[in-house]
């Protein structure tokens, strides 16, 4: 049954304003597995018809330059991307990827207040390109990311940490084995972003028995999409223009996890459904997801009301793609309140 609160917008606001006033003293500690990026945003100014014109022009000719772009270089993957916004936070995090010395270097820059431990590898490397008004269209060489097999860790990686984040998992052939190494070798709750699940359907049993047999440990973060992608293999049947409390809550039991969803209207988590910001402008929808888990993981750790956790996670992730900025340009909480009280809730 949908309890998206029994007060009004405004209230829920005010009441986690109250608690992101004086929020608990955070000495969590996070560790990140285990996807980086070094992630290119090639944005044209004009349309897409435009731009195949310019390509097909080029390629015509044997050669070309195209014009009209504007260029972008940030620190990519879900793992650094969470990382990094829940660093922003305040929270001590530790990301453990395969990207080589090249890597390592360039996490200095592109993952300031990130502590990096890059493993043997070669980083990933991403170019999005962006069309008005908001269309993005990815390309991805994985590096070293596509395999992060457990063997590569050692006891000392997980110790004092309040929470394991595990990222990315259908893009890491040994994600299974990873997730079942840290269930089995450690006591920390544990944060699951699955990442894109098409073309994994054959493998979707394995991780599904690794969750049904987690004992609670887990908490799995899901995108509308996913979420759908998963309720068609357990046919479970979905009505109308969005997803319900209900269904998400027959998708947390049949996985065997709590799930929590985002969506660019609406997040779920628990027996709560809590809209998103209005946004006057939309600058980059590029990322939104891995920021709203940041801002989601800080209120876990800090024992937020999942109503008030949910309009923290909203509010970091609109603050961010509303916002003209470069990747570097930490978001802090002070930022996130600033936010939250300056801005509406989207009716629902």
């Amino acid at each position: 049954m949908v309890m998206m609160v029994k007060e009004n917008a405004e209230d829920l606001k005010a009441r986690t304003l109250r608690a992101l006033r004086s929020p608990p003293k955070l000495k969590a500690r996070a560790v990140f597995l285990h996807d980086f990026f070094i992630h290119s945003i090639v944005r044209y100014e004009y349309s897409f018809d435009e731009f195949l014109e310019s390509l097909r022009d080029a390629y015509e000719r044997g050669s070309g330059e195209l014009q009209g772009f504007r260029q972008e270089v940030e620190g990519g993957g879900q793992a650094s991307g969470i990382a990094f916004s829940l660093a922003s936070l305040g929270v001590d995090c530790k990301l453990l990827t395969r990207a080589g010395e090249m890597g390592e270097k360039m996490s200095d820059l592109l993952l300031p207040g990130v502590e990096v431990k890059s493993f043997q590898g070669t980083p990933g490397l991403a170019t999005t390109l962006g069309f008005p008004p908001d269309i993005n269209i990815g390309m991805c060489y994985p590096g070293s990311n596509e395999n992060f097999p457990p063997s590569l860790i050692i006891k000392e990686d997980f110790s004092e940490v309040d929470l394991i984040c595990i990222n990315n998992y259908w893009l890491n052939r040994s994600g299974g084995e990873l997730l079942q190494h840290v269930l089995e070798k450690t006591k920390s709750r544990i944060y699951l972003t699955t990442g894109n699940p098409a073309g994994h359907e054959r493998d979707f049993l394995i991780l599904f028995n690794i969750l049904r047999n987690s004992k609670g440990r887990v908490r799995t973060s899901l995108s509308e999409a996913e979420a759908l992608y998963y309720m068609r293999a357990f046919e479970i049947d979905h009505t109308g223009d969005r997803l319900s409390v209900d269904e998400v809550s027959d998708l947390s039991g049949m996985l065997g996890c709590s799930v929590d969803l985002h969506t660019p209207d609406y997040t779920i988590s628990s027996k709560y459904i809590v809209p998103t910001f209005r946004l006057k402008t939309i600058y980059r929808s590029i990322g939104a997801g891995n920021l709203w888990d940041g801002g989601n993981i800080y209120g876990i750790l800090a024992r937020l009301k999942a109503d008030e956790r949910l309009v923290l996670a909203n509010g970091l992730a609109g603050l961010r793609i509303s916002q003209v900025s470069t990747w570097l340009k930490r978001a802090t909480l002070d930022d996130v309140r600033a936010f939250v009280e300056e801005n509406t809730l989207k009716a629902i």
